[in-house]
């Protein structure tokens, strides 16, 4: 059997589904289209954000690796959080 390859393929959705994704269209003044893509784009997001946590959470259940991040946060706060010398002031306290 021959597959036809749709340029536009047909999603079925819920009735409730199609008349949100419908009101948020026209609320906006855009195709619907757009606010499809826009959730399916905001839900990967929000799923690599998950995964990305999850990874996190269970990284940190290891003393050691948590005592290496610890370690390096304390780093990076000290390079970033103390004060910037100019070093032209420096010149000028010397003179």
């Amino acid at each position: 059997m021959a597959v036809i390859k749709q340029r536009y393929p047909t999603v079925r959705v819920r009735k409730d589904t199609y008349e949100s994704i419908r009101g948020i269209a026209d609320e906006d003044a855009v195709p619907m289209s757009d606010v499809v893509a826009q959730a399916v784009k905001e839900y990967r997001q929000k799923r690599l954000l998950e995964k990305s946590n999850r990874a996190w959470a269970k990284m940190m259940e290891d003393p050691e690796e948590r005592a290496f991040w610890k370690q390096e946060d304390e780093e990076i706060e000290r390079v970033f959080l103390s004060p910037i010398i100019d070093p032209r002031e420096e010149e000028d306290e010397e003179s």
